[in-house]
């Protein structure tokens, strides 16, 4: 019934988001990050978005969640202003079943040190902007959301939370000539002011 629907309707959708820059992006916790990205808006509905007159058709919002869907009952998120003085196409129309890339959007993402590792996605949230016309038929598909890691893999960057690590293999090495004199096995925890990048 609700496909039958859509033909007559419009359906804003989230369907990509890309980080754009930096492209080598390691996130600093607890402090701002500033982050550029772009996405790809989809009407999954099967009636034409028409450009806007003025004003935009679109807003964009950011957030950090703990799950994959941000709605989630058991879901923890921090939401971030969009920053979109510079991008394109927020007042673009979409035709039905078509896609168009809003471009160099940026926000200020801050993970929170204490919780850290309960984050684990970058989202964008879009929904039809107050001085727009259509109707987003559908709202359950106005997010779009990336794992953290490497941007190069097409993830949301690399988030190195500190905290308390097990680590079970210690190399020793000679301070002269660094050569490698034993590895000892043995589980110990230690806690990292400062996250290293390769734990």
């Amino acid at each position: 019934m609700t496909m039958c629907l859509l033909i007559y309707f419009t359906d804003l959708e989230a369907y990509a988001l890309t980080v754009t820059d930096p492209t080598d992006l390691t996130f600093d916790i607890g402090v701002d990050n500033i982050v550029t990205y772009s996405i790809d808006l989809r009407n999954a509905g099967g009636t034409d978005i028409a450009a806007a007159d003025s004003g935009n058709n679109f807003a964009l919002s950011f957030l950090i969640s703990s799950h994959v869907d941000p709605t989630d009952i058991d879901a923890t998120i921090e939401t971030f202003a969009a920053e979109t003085s510079n991008s394109e196409n927020l007042n673009a129309g979409i035709l039905a079943g078509s896609t168009i890339t809003v471009t160099t959007v940026a926000a200020m993402i801050n993970i929170p040190s204490d919780d850290c590792e309960t984050y684990q996605y970058t989202c964008v949230q879009v929904s039809k902007d107050d001085t727009a016309t259509f109707t987003d038929s559908v709202s359950t598909n106005n997010y779009v959301c990336l794992a953290f890691g490497d941007v190069a893999e097409g993830l949301a960057g690399i988030k190195t939370c500190s905290g308390w690590y097990f680590i079970t293999h210690v190399r020793i090495h000679s301070s002269s000539n660094c050569q490698l004199k034993q590895t000892i096995s043995s589980e110990v925890l230690i806690y990292l002011d400062t996250p290293l990048n390769f734990l």
